[in-house]
């Protein structure tokens, strides 16, 4: 990933979150995965593509196929009946 760049995830649940300060992201186009971490935990995903955006670069995320020590902590998908206010 540049330096500098903000940088949201994007799962295939739907699930758009920035990526936390002291989190890591690693890509590889050409083998079509990406790796988050966080310490000790972290999985690895298919890429699905990376993409600059308003919110900055944009990195969209498929199924995991693997992890090491924990699976990294992706946020939970909210359920949408909760999430809309009554107007």
């Amino acid at each position: 990933m540049p330096e500098g760049k903000h940088v949201v995830i994007s799962t295939h649940a739907g699930v758009m979150f920035p990526l936390p300060v002291g989190h890591g992201i690693a890509n590889d186009e050409s083998s079509g995965y990406a790796t988050l971490s966080e310490g000790s935990s972290g999985s690895v995903y298919l890429l699905l593509g990376v993409e600059e955006g308003d919110q900055g670069l944009i990195v969209s995320l498929g199924e995991e196929v693997s992890q090491w020590a924990k699976r990294y902590p992706l946020p939970p998908v909210a359920d949408a009946s909760h999430s809309e206010r009554a107007g």
